[in-house]
């Protein structure tokens, strides 16, 4: 497939796995780095439990992970520069076997090699870690990032329930990037279910409800969100092609029609974005 966003790698361009971050009942995160175009990059590996049935019917992360991706990258949003899907091999996780969550250790009993979602290293901390003390303040900044509006705007549309202050990462308060988008369209539990999609339905969204109090002083405020989505209006038929490729990569055939109907969900709300916003703020449809 040409001019796709989210790079390869194969198990020789893994340079090294270095620590393990976490492991808990969504996934596990590495750091190490890989080689892509001839230059070393670190990264975080993101690892969600591993085969046809997990992927399928239960453990969606990786694939809602590359969803999300594609959806920031299309609006620009800052997040991590580069993203992959790194083919990781057992072998060089065996310095960190008493690390590794059994959910993964169980992937590994199937497969020798498994796919990990990666993407490249920033030298930032989450919001929760770096302003604990002074939540307020930093959301009060958070506000005023220039790219508040189509990040907020973004979590709509992939219905990201998760966009805490754990998954926004910051440097200096003033600039911000976006990571995590393992948790989809669910309130409880962490996969969504084909039965359970809500077109339009107002999921939790973090961003969202920082600025309900803004936009009922004035109602501007909303109209400006508004306005904003619909310059991208309907531009989700843009990354489907991408999407899909990665589907076909990782689902089985007789389960593509549970994420077939993942992508329809994700069309309808970008196509019926301004009315779900409007809906969300109390304000006439555009």
């Amino acid at each position: 497939m040409n001019n796709i966003i989210i790079k390869t790698i194969q198990p020789f361009d893994i340079l090294r796995v270095d620590t393990a971050e976490k492991n808990d009942i969504v996934s596990d995160v590495f750091t190490g780095n890989v080689l892509y175009k001839g230059e070393d990059v670190p990264v975080y590996f993101k690892a969600y439990a591993y085969d046809h049935p997990h992927v399928g019917k239960g453990d969606r992360g990786l694939l809602n992970e590359i969803i999300g991706y594609l959806i920031c990258d299309l609006y620009k949003v800052p997040q991590p520069e580069q993203a992959f899907l790194v083919l990781m091999p057992k072998e060089n996780l065996t310095h960190l076997w008493s690390d590794l969550s059994d959910r993964i250790k169980k992937s590994y009993e199937t497969y020798d090699v498994i796919p990990m979602f990666a993407t490249q290293r920033l030298y930032a901390k989450a919001l929760s870690l770096r302003y604990n003390h002074s939540r307020q303040a930093i959301e009060s900044e958070l506000r005023k990032w220039p790219h508040f509006k189509e990040a907020l705007i973004c979590d709509e549309i992939m219905a990201n329930t998760d966009r805490l202050p754990r998954n926004i990462l910051t440097a200096n308060s003033k600039d911000f990037w976006l990571i995590d988008n393992g948790k989809l369209a669910i309130e409880d539990g962490t996969n969504w279910q084909s039965t359970g999609l809500i077109e339009h339905n107002n999921y939790s969204n973090y961003l969202a409800d920082l600025v309900i109090k803004d936009i009922q002083a004035d109602s501007k405020k909303g109209n400006l969100i508004i306005q904003t989505a619909l310059e991208k209006f309907k531009a989700f038929k843009q990354i489907i092609a991408e999407c899909e490729f990665w589907i076909d990569a990782f689902i089985s055939s007789q389960d593509r029609e549970i994420w077939q109907k993942f992508l329809a969900f994700l069309h309808s709300r970008d196509d019926n974005i301004t009315h779900i916003l409007s809906e969300r703020y109390g304000m006439l449809s555009l």
